[in-house]
């Protein structure tokens, strides 16, 4: 498994297993721009493709750091190349949900 497009708003995994649209996970990966970042986020499956196979991740939660730093990624850099894809982690995992203030 490894990361293809990679927005603000979310990410594509390239991957065998995709998991069913609706749902919740959280997904975490290294960005290799000079000092490698690991990105963690929660997200959801808003979508599958099958060339090239894989599933389309919308985040759903962001940290304000991650979410600088990803807005750095995408709009000023472009990843050099750095080998063989990076393996991504995912697990089943719904997104805290906050108490009603």
């Amino acid at each position: 498994m490894y990361v293809g497009d990679l927005s603000e708003r979310g990410v594509f995994l390239h991957c065998a297993r995709c998991l069913p649209i609706g749902s919740e996970l959280l997904v975490r990966f290294t960005i290799v721009m000079g000092d490698p970042f690991v990105l963690k986020a929660y997200g959801k499956v808003v979508r599958h493709q099958t060339d090239p196979q894989g599933m389309g991740i919308e985040f759903t939660t962001l940290d304000p750091q991650t979410a600088l730093m990803l807005s750095e990624v995408v709009t000023r850099h472009r990843p050099r190349d750095s080998g063989p894809p990076v393996p991504v982690e995912f697990e089943a995992s719904p997104a805290p949900r906050q108490e009603p203030g």
